[in-house]
C-alpha cells in the first residue's frame, strides 16, 4: 500500500503545480473518471506527465513518482515562460 500512497502523493503534488486549486478540488479531480478528468487542462497535463514517467526502464515506484513531479514542474515552467513571452513580448 505504500506504493499507492507514493504515487497518489506525486499525482497530487504534480497537479498542485499545474493548477491553482485547493487540496479538496485536486483530490476530487484525481478521484474522477479518467475520461471526465481529461476534459480538465491540468489533469490532461498530469496524464501526459504520468505517461512520460513510465517511458524506459522502471526502477522503482519512488523513481516514477519523482519523474511525475519533475515532469509537472517542467510543464509548469514551460507554461509560465509561454505566458510571460505573450504578456511581455
Amino acid at each position: 500500500m505504500q506504493e499507492i500512497a507514493t504515487i497518489r502523493a506525486a499525482l497530487d503534488e504534480g497537479l498542485s503545480v499545474l493548477q491553482s486549486v485547493g487540496s479538496a478540488a485536486r483530490q476530487q479531480l484525481l478521484a474522477t473518471n479518467a475520461l471526465l478528468a481529461l476534459s480538465n487542462q491540468g489533469a490532461s497535463w498530469l496524464w501526459s506527465a504520468a505517461l512520460e514517467s513510465t517511458e524506459g526502464t522502471l526502477v522503482s515506484v519512488a523513481a516514477v513518482a519523482t519523474a511525475i513531479t519533475e515532469s509537472c514542474n517542467g510543464i509548469a515552467a514551460m507554461l509560465f515562460a509561454s505566458a510571460a513571452s505573450t504578456a511581455f513580448g
